[in-house]
């Protein structure tokens, strides 16, 4: 670059630009020409006249203040994640020790975490698990008032035992809270039923006689319409119904169901856990709800209390149908639906086992909707569907 003489006043103008920020030292250099310590210089001699800190040292002090402020803030960014790391290593191993799709609920957390509060901090188990800490010092608290429970029912359950053996193992629950009141035990005779069940504390009984009964009716039992003539020649004009049980991990389920004989269709189903006569209520009244009203229409069913009971006959009085039961103690009588029970067992129940009621639900729709009605040939019906019998039969 030539050597240029600048003026006192173009010196002072380029210095007070670069003071005043509108350009930086470098800026200032390429756009006047001139080069970077000499723009400095002539700042530093400005600030010099006007008593202000030298340029290159202010800038410096800034740039090692901004510096030490990055530093500060990575140190605390960097303790910051190191504990995060720690808690996040910390929780894998709560999650380790206690798998949590073994504990679904709040309880069997709570004593998880209570197994395992000598290994880890409970409010770190909890916080993993997903439980507030109020709920598992409510669980504390519940489950010392169990634990006292349950040393009154042990202490109970011992009382029990000894009067039932003291009377030479031959009081039921009604003698028993006689004997326990005798004894200043006050207790009520439900609970004594069940304590006696728990402790397989059963009386020694002679068994009751009863008669078989004969093929008579009375007015809890109907007439044998149907006479084992399982093809009627029309639809709806004979149904027949039956329960079966249905075992599980989880206790027995119960399914009830209603069929049309002339297709061998299933027109009404339900699934329970209690075997009473709801559930064959709700299966018929299913039935009517997809097949309507037939005046005349016969529903046969075998002589369970179920079907002898006042709902159920009430609702076939109501829909017009005309009862029909089995023989007692004739299975045959009722063949049809036995026979249905034995597919649906030994192609679909007996070859899973279950763990809650919805699996059950799922399978049972699914084999009765989408394959037994729809898919299933038989050989009864021409090796055709229900469903494609009675569309073959309405067309006709």
């Amino acid at each position: 670059m030539a050597n240029v003489r600048y003026t006192q006043e173009k010196r002072i103008q380029v210095a007070e630009y670069v003071l005043d920020g509108r350009y930086s030292a470098s800026v200032a250099s390429k756009v006047f020409g001139i080069g970077v310590n000499t723009v400095c210089r002539w700042v530093n001699r400005l600030c010099e006249k006007r008593g202000l800190p030298c340029y290159r040292a202010e800038r410096k002090g800034r740039r090692r203040e901004s510096t030490r402020a990055r530093l500060k803030e990575l140190v605390r960014r960097n303790r910051r994640l190191e504990k995060q790391l720690a808690q996040a290593r910390e929780t894998a191993e709560i999650l380790k020790a206690i798998p949590v799709h073994l504990y679904s609920t709040t309880r069997f957390k709570c004593e998880a975490i209570h197994e395992k509060r000598d290994c880890f901090p409970v409010s770190r188990m909890c916080e993993a698990l997903g439980v507030r800490l109020a709920s598992y010092y409510q669980w504390i608290r519940a489950e010392a008032r169990r634990a006292e429970r349950r040393e009154r029912e042990r202490a109970l359950a011992d009382v029990v035992i000894r009067v039932f053996e003291e009377n030479r193992r031959t009081y039921g629950c009604r003698r028993m809270k006689v004997a326990l009141a005798n004894e200043g035990v006050d207790v009520s005779e439900y609970r004594i039923r069940r304590i006696m069940h728990e402790n397989g504390l059963y009386p020694v009984a002679r068994r009751r006689w009863r008669p078989y009964r004969k093929g008579t009716c009375d007015s809890m039992y109907s007439e044998n319409i149907l006479q084992r003539e399982f093809l009627p020649d029309a639809l709806n004009k004979v149904w027949a119904g039956d329960i079966t049980y249905i075992a599980t991990s989880f206790g027995w389920l119960y399914l009830a169901v209603v069929i049309d004989l002339c297709n061998k269709e299933i027109v009404g189903y339900r699934l329970s856990r209690n075997i009473e006569s709801e559930i064959v209520v709700e299966a018929l009244g299913s039935a009517f709800a997809r097949r309507g009203v037939h005046e005349g229409l016969v529903f046969h069913s075998d002589r369970g209390p179920q079907y002898s009971s006042r709902r159920y006959r009430t609702m076939l009085a109501e829909n017009k149908a005309v009862p029909s039961m089995s023989a007692p103690g004739c299975p045959y009588d009722n063949a049809c639906v036995e026979s249905f029970f034995a597919c649906l067992k030994t192609e679909l129940l007996y070859r899973r086992k279950y763990s809650c009621m919805e699996e059950v639900e799922s399978d049972i729709f699914d084999y009765i909707e989408a394959f037994y009605n729809r898919r299933r040939l038989h050989s009864t019906l021409g090796y055709l569907s229900p469903v494609e019998y009675r569309l073959k039969r309405l067309a006709a």
